[in-house]
């Protein structure tokens, strides 16, 4: 392989010829002089051989190839330190930003890398792929992972609506409030640590780390078709057996009533099982979480649903 100067890469087909070959004019059709022979795949119209005309139509190919390729870059639009919106591709993108704020920003498909520092962000969505989002801004909100296996890392003051979409997500954030952080669909593992914690695993057998660095107890969402999932926390928490506005209203028909549930409770653990599915919750509880060994827990109806408090 070779390598082409610019200039050979943006002129014609026909110049690149005469620059490999060192030719600056074809003959003249009334050279004097004996006649010289030429093999039979020798153009004399053009003064190329069959050869240097295969080797233009290579060059050619590849000079548009490389131009449709240009066309399909991701793109960026900033105004005054703004970001107002930004694309990728359907290839693996890779985008570093700054901003005082960015808002709309979309990769598509491929197996995509965005690394964003702003003091806002609204509406990131990762598209398909195995995306992996680092964003740290002081607030983030409206945040899909899309199809994929992705890893979302997020620091923020204030992290509202951020999923994993489908797939087998890995999502870390660490903010003083959280509320909305739903993996979606899939096997997800979850870190989480804040003050103030509402979230979900979603669909799938999810395993949840709870790091509560605040008074109130955290609060995870547990309905009918979420699966078998595992939960780590070092403080007092709350199960509710609904969702809440942030996640829509589309679950309401899938909630959870006392009497639908086998609850267990032993040094340090506290299950969950459901009597009309296969769906189970299994709190871990670190040694000084609770003000005794046992968990203890009382149901209360708050909004419609039922959370079940474990002390």
């Amino acid at each position: 392989m070779f390598g082409l100067s610019t200039n050979l890469c943006t002129a014609s087909a026909r110049d690149v010829v005469d620059q490999l070959f060192g030719r600056t004019h074809k003959p003249a059709a009334d050279s004097a002089g004996p006649s010289t022979f030429r093999p039979p795949s020798y153009d004399a119209d053009t003064g190329t051989t069959a050869s240097q005309r295969a080797l233009a139509n290579i060059i050619a190919i590849i000079y548009n190839m490389e131009h449709q390729a240009s066309e399909a870059e991701a793109t960026v639009s900033e105004e005054g330190g703004h970001i107002t919106t930004a694309a990728g591709t359907e290839d693996a993108d890779k985008l570093d930003m700054k901003a005082s704020s960015a808002f709309n920003i979309s990769t598509r498909g491929g197996d995509d890398t965005i690394t964003m520092k702003a003091g806002t962000l609204a509406l990131l969505n990762g598209g398909g792929g195995n995306d992996t989002l680092n964003v740290a801004a002081s607030y983030i909100g409206d945040v899909d992972g899309g199809d994929g296996n992705d890893m979302i890392q997020m620091k923020t003051d204030l992290a509202l609506g951020v999923t994993g979409g489908n797939g087998n997500d890995t999502i870390k954030i660490s903010a003083d409030a959280m509320l909305g952080i739903d993996g979606g669909a899939g096997d997800d593992t979850i870190y989480l640590e804040g003050n103030r914690i509402f979230a979900t695993g979603g669909t799938g057998n999810d395993t949840i780390t709870i790091r509560n660095t605040g008074d109130d107890p955290a609060e995870l969402s547990f309905v009918k078709g979420d699966g078998k999932d595992t939960v780590g926390t070092n403080g007092p928490i709350d199960i509710r057996f609904g969702y809440p506005a942030i996640f829509g209203t589309g679950k309401t028909s899938f909630a959870f009533a006392p009497d639908d549930l086998d609850i267990s409770v032993s040094q340090g653990q506290l299950i969950v099982k459901s009597r009309l599915s296969d769906d189970a919750i299994t709190i871990d509880f670190e040694a000084g979480a609770l003000e005794q060994g046992v968990p203890r827990y009382t149901f209360e109806m708050d909004k419609g649903d039922y959370v079940l408090k474990v002390r």
